[in-house]
């Protein structure tokens, strides 16, 4: 419904009813059949704008004085289309395909567009530089591992397969959750790229972990975006699955190494046989809060437990190649 100084107009899916301001007399300015339906009302300037819509076809009426005074008929890219008039130009926005929150412009004398829409490729990408975090379990006369996570970086080729150069992209890329099994992702934007029609390029992604225990080839996927101001329409290549032999790996330095004892424990926990090149531990609660640090590996060997409550802790070993993560249960 919308209210103006001529009198109330109420929109239903198939017609416009135009109400006297006093209620005293209504009429009909104009209907439709199914499958078109009236969807919005909205006045913009000195006009008032009706859209009419069929699947990916909108129609955009105008009235002026309660009269008809124009229509456009513009293709619906999106999903949940709402609309805005500035000047001679049309404004479409809503949610894309991709999940990405968009919009895009006609101008009102177009019946169809001729916008370059951005059509961004990921073509390939590689993960390297891997590294593991493990769990220590201690029997009463042995200890082992089992390898939980792991970091890696990756870089992806990506192509440009529309017809305008692309300066933006998105990168994404969804991860297991970890202890709490939550689903995580990974985001990052990637600026001034300057990507040419036909062309690719590749982009480093930085370092990232997945919170799964790796399997033998395990699946990583990422998908790609091009946020420029246009909307990105052909999305059907952006996203790339790919499986990595990544867990069959055996690394005895690590495997045999950062021994935390006693465990559980009570007043202090030790540790020994820490690797080469580890500058800081951290003991963390849970949920990953650290407590309390060291940074002089060469001369402590324990973490005082005094004043913690009983549960179960974390003593993260850092050094510049990986994070090793081991777990111990304090008691009163």
């Amino acid at each position: 419904m919308h209210i103006s100084n001529d009198g109330i107009y109420i929109l239903f899916d198939h017609s416009l009813l135009k109400v006297g301001l006093y209620l005293k007399d209504s009429l009909r300015l104009m209907s439709n059949q199914p499958p078109w339906k009236f969807t919005d009302i909205r006045a913009f300037d000195d006009k008032l704008w009706v859209k009419s819509q069929m699947e990916k076809i909108i129609m955009l009426f105008s009235f002026k004085n309660g009269n008809a005074d124009a229509f456009t008929s513009i293709e619906g890219h999106l999903d949940n289309p709402g609309f805005a008039i500035t000047g001679e130009h049309i404004v479409m926005t809503g949610t894309s395909s991709s999940g990405q929150i968009s919009m895009y412009g006609y101008h009102l004398s177009q019946t169809q567009n001729n916008y370059l829409w951005p059509d961004i490729e990921l073509v390939d990408f590689e993960i390297s530089n891997i590294s593991y975090k493990y769990f220590q379990f201690r029997v009463p006369d042995d200890s082992f591992a089992i390898i939980t996570n792991f970091d890696f970086d990756t870089s992806l080729t990506i192509r440009n397969n529309g017809s305008d150069v692309i300066n933006s992209v998105s990168v994404f890329s969804p991860r297991s959750g970890g202890f709490n099994c939550t689903k995580q992702f990974y985001y990052k934007t990637f600026d001034n790229l300057l990507l040419q029609p036909g062309a690719e390029m590749v982009i480093e992604f930085g370092r990232s972990n997945e919170f799964s225990p790796p399997k033998i080839n395990h699946e990583i996927c990422f998908e790609v975006l091009a946020p420029d101001n246009l909307l990105e329409l052909y999305v059907q290549s952006n996203t790339l699955c790919k499986s990595f032999n990544i867990a069959n790996v055996k690394n005895p330095a690590i495997l045999e190494g950062h021994i935390l004892f006693p465990n559980p424990a009570s007043g202090r926990i030790y540790f020994r046989n820490v690797a080469p090149g580890t500058f800081q531990a951290e003991l963390a609660d849970i949920c990953g809060r650290v407590v309390s640090v060291i940074t002089d590996m060469g001369s402590q060997d324990h973490f005082a437990l005094d004043g913690l409550p009983a549960g179960l802790y974390i003593v993260r070993f850092i050094s510049a190649r990986n994070i090793v993560t081991r777990k111990f249960i304090r008691t009163e």
